[in-house]
């Protein structure tokens, strides 16, 4: 198997995913270390890769499981990396095999996502555009918002799975990166039968089908009975943490006040429910090209949905805040859709699909509560108000 000191019944080889990553490190001329791994999502080398590989497009694409457990070590000692075999096929080391064959003392998690909005960027040959990001002056960025906004659009449809991303970087066709799209998801489902006690394989079915419907409706609360007639949480418990611990869905739970720190407070059994990637999610609901370019009205309720897909997902894997919470007023009738807790604040954001900047119950957090900071990302250039600041969509990685 090529895999040194690793026992063979603690390799799996899984055929038909989405790649096979070999990472080779060279450390005083002995090559040391060699393996790929499956998790869910895809993490770029950008911290540690050796100058001359793209940075932007060779990454780690990963499917199914926790964080694997990385000698520290190891990865800061990665002279070089050499990468190959892609989208054939991945072979899984058990994490424990490897601490067993490494001696690991030192321990790293090392959490693997889509990518996001900026390494979309580097991927797509847009560094310009990503390197004016960083520099935060919006003067200059809003020079550039047309070019900035048409980027995001491409990115809400191709999302950050990195075989879907590659092939809309080399063919320039959105169709084709849906097709790849929905080789991922049928993997998906073929994972479930396989991996998932058989009892509750039609449970996680049902939920992750529903993400596009929850997601759409106005209030996007997840609604167990939108599953089944009848159903409560205790049925659906089970095989919802299936997918949590799997890290294909995330789960941004409502606050009941606001009070720090915000996990104090949070209802566990009220929750929005995410998907992990925002392409994903699009092609779940099997939309075409055309419609999503034209921007049909026919989808203006679901382009609320993946606006707030597309803000979750950059503020779970391109900022230091991890997975945000809602907030709700008690008689509902006014919502922010996240708050994150950002060192000793507490900062609201309302999220806006278009340039409509209508902020009535961002309005009424703010003069319940009196944050510091109150910020509303939208389509619109950067600007501050005497109250709050508007964040454009496209710069959410950047908050």
């Amino acid at each position: 198997m090529g895999f040194p000191n690793i026992p063979d019944n603690e390799v799996e080889v899984i055929p038909y995913h989405l790649t096979e990553i070999f990472i080779i490190t060279d450390m005083g001329g002995l090559q040391h270390f060699q393996m790929g791994v499956i998790f869910a999502g895809a993490i770029p080398f950008n911290d540690f890769m050796p100058d001359g590989i793209d940075k932007g497009v060779e990454v780690l694409n990963l499917h199914g499981g926790n964080p694997i457990h990385i000698n520290l070590n190891v990865r800061k000692k990665l002279d070089k990396v050499l990468m190959g075999g892609k989208f054939a096929q991945q072979t899984v080391v058990n994490p424990t095999a490897f601490q067993k064959c490494y001696h690991v003392s030192t321990e790293e998690y090392l959490p693997v996502y889509p990518l996001n909005f900026r390494e979309f960027l580097a991927a797509t040959a847009s560094e310009q555009l990503l390197a004016l990001l960083r520099t935060k002056d919006w003067p200059s960025i809003t020079a550039f918002s047309a070019q900035l906004t048409e980027r995001l659009k491409q990115y809400y449809f191709v999302g950050g799975m990195p075989e879907a991303v590659m092939t809309f970087r080399d063919t320039g066709d959105l169709r084709a990166a849906q097709e790849v799209q929905k080789q991922i998801l049928l993997a998906y489902e073929k994972d479930f039968s396989k991996h998932a006690p058989s009892e509750i394989v039609p449970r996680i079915r049902a939920i992750w089908n529903s993400i596009p419907s929850q997601l759409s409706k106005e209030n996007r609360k997840f609604i167990y009975g939108a599953l089944q007639k009848s159903a409560r949480a205790k049925d659906y418990g089970i095989a919802l943490q299936w997918l949590v611990d799997c890290g294909l869905v995330y789960q941004v739970h409502c606050l009941a006040t606001i009070q720090y720190p915000i996990k104090s407070v949070a209802e566990r059994e009220v929750f929005k429910l995410f998907a992990l990637d925002v392409g994903l999610l699009c092609a779940m609901t099997e939309m075409s090209p055309k419609t999503f370019i034209e921007g049909n009205a026919l989808m203006t309720n679901f382009k609320g949905a993946l606006t707030e897909q597309y803000v979750c997902q950059q503020l779970i894997s391109a900022t230091p805040y991890g997975i945000p919470h809602y907030w709700s007023s008690s008689s509902g009738t006014a919502e922010v859709d996240f708050v994150i807790q950002k060192d000793d604040q507490i900062i609201p954001i309302e999220v806006k699909a278009e340039e409509n900047l209508k902020s009535k119950s961002l309005k009424v957090y703010s003069e319940k509560f009196k944050p510091t900071t109150v910020i509303r990302t939208s389509l619109s250039n950067y600007r501050e108000e005497s109250w709050m600041v508007n964040w454009p969509l496209y710069a959410v990685g950047e908050l």
